[in-house]
């Protein structure tokens, strides 16, 4: 005879239940239960505003909450947080624009690393400087750079393993030791941020080094394998294996971020006070607070 359990039901009356028929009820309830627990919850003040469509090569923001993509033509275009076109950039003449560094609204950073250049343009994205790393005094190679908050450029010379510091006529003002004397194994940088108080070089395989403005180290943060950091007002967020996270210099508590939409894995999200924005295969979309 099959196995059955007794039960007691509303009714007060006893019913036999095949034990099967628990088992699967079991099974369904955890399954249910285990996808809620696996989708993260929606953070639902911000809403869509807006996409711009086309297929950008990456992007970034500035205070003013302008946009500036990379298209695959190699263009710079600006945008308005309406998605509205503002001006446009193009030299073909120097590679592949790597990076775009806007965290001074008028004078955007623009970097060639295979003829290391350096451009520094006007808000209508007209060039004012360019600089020729190869012309320095001081003979630098670098693939990755960011603008400093005095309108200096700071790189990251791979001859010497030290961070220094640019001014516009190609100057060398300030410079960090020698990263071979700070670590063990001498980081591999992949990126540059820098604000008024802080200059931070991600090196993945080492974590988050953190140095003053004057390329003095400070510490080093212990989070590894983060695929891109943002500095804004204090906070650096960074985005690490699809997921993304906000670090609090003051209190120093990393916390998760609770987005609008689940993410993808080649997504690519940018804060910007109360803007979020979202680069994905065929548009960039922009996501306000509401």
């Amino acid at each position: 005879m099959k196995e059955r359990i007794l039960i007691k039901n509303a009714a007060f009356r006893f019913v036999l239940i095949p034990c099967w028929h628990l088992c699967l009820l079991y099974f369904t309830s955890s399954l249910a239960a285990q996808t809620t627990a696996d989708q993260p919850h929606l953070n639902e003040a911000y809403q869509l505003k807006t996409a711009i469509n086309g297929t950008f090569l990456t992007f970034t923001t500035d205070q003013l909450q302008q946009i500036y993509t990379v298209t695959t033509n190699n263009e710079l275009v600006k945008y308005n947080i309406e998605g509205a076109e503002l001006f446009r950039y193009s030299n073909n003449r120097l590679g592949q624009l790597q990076s775009v560094d806007a965290s001074n609204p008028l004078n955007p950073l623009l970097f060639y690393p295979d003829y290391q250049i350096a451009i520094i343009l006007d808000r209508t994205l007209n060039p004012n400087t360019q600089v020729n790393f190869l012309e320095l005094e001081e003979q630098v190679q670098s693939s990755v750079i960011t603008l400093g908050s005095d309108n200096q450029i700071w790189l990251y010379d791979e001859f010497n393993f030290q961070l220094k510091k640019l001014s516009q006529s190609g100057q060398i003002t300030d410079k960090s030791e020698d990263m071979s004397l700070l670590f063990s194994n001498i980081p591999e940088i992949k990126q540059l941020e820098a604000d008024h108080i802080h200059l931070v070089a991600n090196a993945p395989e080492t974590g988050l080094l953190v140095f003053d403005n004057f390329g003095q180290f400070d510490k080093l943060i212990p989070i590894k394998n983060i695929d891109y950091i943002q500095l804004e007002d204090r906070r650096l967020f960074y985005q690490k294996e699809g997921q993304y996270f906000v670090y609090n210099f003051r209190t120093l508590a990393e916390t998760p971020l609770t987005l609008p939409f689940h993410p993808e894995a080649s997504d690519f999200i940018r804060l910007q006070k109360n803007y979020l924005f979202r680069l994905k295969k065929d548009r960039l979309e922009i996501y306000s607070l509401q």
